[in-house]
């Protein structure tokens, strides 16, 4: 294509199929020039001002490529795409009330769009309208009933609701399994590893979250632990945009992949040839995970942790690593997989050295209680909604501090959350930090953090202990609405988790009656952490590797051929 276009610069094609070869291949900074050329050369093509704006928008530059996208519409008001490009942009300004109209007029003009039911989805999720957001997941299934992504952003979504018992769970994550993997179990290729067991075990790490991002918080206490001389350790980094912590995870493990923009297929033939005896999954359902990668089986043994919190229904997976809070004894009826049970919690949390000191509670100068819970507002189910408006009752003067779309949208989500039960005249609604370092210092502004139910909190609960706020938490029937108890059990505070509704309420006035003893307790609370099983990071990669070698003396005392 440089070729061609160096011989004939003027031709528009040309340039535009280099422009999307190269950013194809991440290199959107060079297509930016063959798109502008085209453009100067024909710039009344509605698909140039498109593929400008995905361009732009590939370079975080939002407001551009929202006048790109403008742009195309403009030159032909009835062309979905840029519609649906356009709601991503806005999105990802904090525009959400603009973005689900785009997305609705996308969808207004393609009915089968099954991108734009998803992006609608997740802006829905942005402002607490929870029902219409799994409405438009199911929507975008029956569209692409072989697309595992779609069904696998259902799965996800669904621990939100509160309606949603462990059984219909189980059921639907058994039914992706059933629809997307099953068909190519068929197809799956026999393991030559070397069935020792006195050798060195060659393990595996997959996730795309490798960088600035929840995952690292919870497994780089293993990475930096392993025992080398028994495990020899690899990451497969199907990172997107590699960062700073991307850099400094990359030297923790032996031997370090970058996978990005490898397909299943290509994926799993670096794992076959690395010869990987055990392949731990960091994402599940989540976004942008590699469900399909795993259920070629490309590794003997394969085990789910940190990124997820549900079985995967995904029976070439084996493991699942969790412990007795989570899922006590009886939950293997709700997984697919073995259950690895770590002591006490399957959570191990890593701070950072220059993280902000904790601050005093905050009631000592306002003289009034600040509830909060940092989670996405998603999590707020009408449940939950209510019994934190009990607390608020029982509590005079006392405010709640969410976090929630910004500027207009912001009105939608105090509506929202006033028709579940939450008096808007106690609500305080803030914006998204952009820093971590901002995140860490709002917990100065909360007293008491509540959590979510029946999606518990994982990281916003471990970031509010290390910053010295308790939190209390309902334990619920699944197995993420007791991710509260399994965290607060590890540090010390077991007593601040409950599974019934008045027992939260008494907790919460009980915590908010003596600030000064509020106070001692926050103060002491990072040491009370940092020396407890949450942060013993040795420990934790002393018992992984414990169900590792285990897991491993199961499959080689199996028939040879036996997956």
């Amino acid at each position: 294509m440089q070729r061609a276009i160096s011989l004939s610069p003027n031709i528009v094609a040309w340039r535009v199929n280099l422009a999307a070869l190269l950013g194809k291949a991440g290199k959107a900074d060079e297509a930016l020039p063959h798109l502008a050329a085209a453009l100067r050369l024909k710039g009344n093509i509605p698909e140039l001002h498109n593929n400008m704006g995905a361009t732009l928008e590939a370079l975080d530059r939002l407001p551009e490529a929202v006048d790109a996208f403008r742009k195309a519409i403009l030159l032909r008001p009835g062309y979905a795409e840029p519609h649906y490009n356009l709601a991503n942009a806005l999105k990802r300004m904090g525009k959400v009330e603009q973005a689900v109209s785009s997305y609705r007029e996308a969808i207004r003009l393609r009915h089968d769009y099954a991108k734009a039911y998803a992006g609608l989805s997740s802006a829905l999720m942005d402002l607490a309208q929870l029902d219409e957001a799994l409405q438009c997941l199911r929507k975008a299934m029956e569209l692409q009933p072989k697309n595992p992504g779609a069904h696998s952003s259902y799965l996800y979504s669904a621990h939100y609701h509160p309606d949603q018992s462990a059984q219909m769970l189980f059921e639907e994550h058994v039914e992706w399994g059933r629809r997307h993997a099953d068909p190519i179990r068929a197809r799956l290729l026999p393991h030559q590893n070397d069935r020792g067991t006195d050798r060195r075990l060659r393990v595996g790490y997959f996730s795309p979250d490798f960088r600035e991002q929840t995952v690292p918080r919870f497994i780089g206490a293993a990475l930096t632990n392993h025992d080398h001389d028994r495990f020899e350790i690899f990451c497969y980094s199907d990172v997107k945009k590699p960062d700073a912590v991307t850099e400094r995870l990359s030297k923790l493990p032996d031997h370090w992949r970058d996978v990005r923009g490898k397909s299943d297929p290509q994926l799993e033939q670096i794992i076959r040839d690395d010869a990987i005896d055990i392949l731990i999954d960091l994402r599940g359902h989540a976004s942008g995970n590699r469900m399909m990668l795993f259920a070629r089986k490309p590794a003997p043994i394969q085990v789910n942790m940190v990124g997820y919190f549900d079985t995967t229904g995904l029976r070439s997976i084996d493991y699942r690593v969790t412990d007795e809070q989570q899922d006590p004894p009886g939950a293997e009826q709700f997984h697919v997989e073995q259950l690895i049970r770590i002591r006490p919690s399957c959570w191990c949390y890593s701070a950072e050295e220059d993280d902000p000191p904790v601050a005093p509670t905050p009631a000592l100068s306002k003289r009034y209680i600040t509830f909060a819970s940092l989670n996405k507002v998603v999590k707020v189910s009408a449940p939950c909604a209510k019994l934190w408006a009990r607390v608020l009752d029982a509590i005079p003067g006392s405010r709640l501090l969410l976090p929630a779309a910004e500027g207009d949208s912001s009105g939608i989500v105090r509506g929202t959350l006033a028709r579940m039960g939450l008096p808007p005249d106690r609500l305080d609604l803030v914006g998204k930090t952009r820093t971590r370092r901002a995140y860490l210092e709002r917990f100065g502004q909360i007293d008491i953090a509540l959590d979510t139910f029946p999606f518990n909190g994982i990281t916003t609960t471990c970031d509010g202990l290390w910053m010295g706020v308790p939190l209390v938490s309902l334990s619920g029937g699944t197995t993420v609405s007791r991710a509260g108890r399994s965290i607060l059990s590890a540090v010390g505070l077991a007593q601040l988790a409950t599974d019934k509704p008045d027992e939260f309420v008494r907790t919460c006035i009980d915590l908010a009656s003596d600030i000064r003893r509020l106070n001692d307790l926050r103060l002491g609370l990072r040491q009370r952490m940092a020396d407890s099983p949450l942060m013993d990071h040795r420990g934790f990669a002393r018992q992984l590797e414990a169900a590792y070698i285990q897991a491993w003396t199961n499959w080689c005392s199996g028939p040879p051929g036996r997956d």
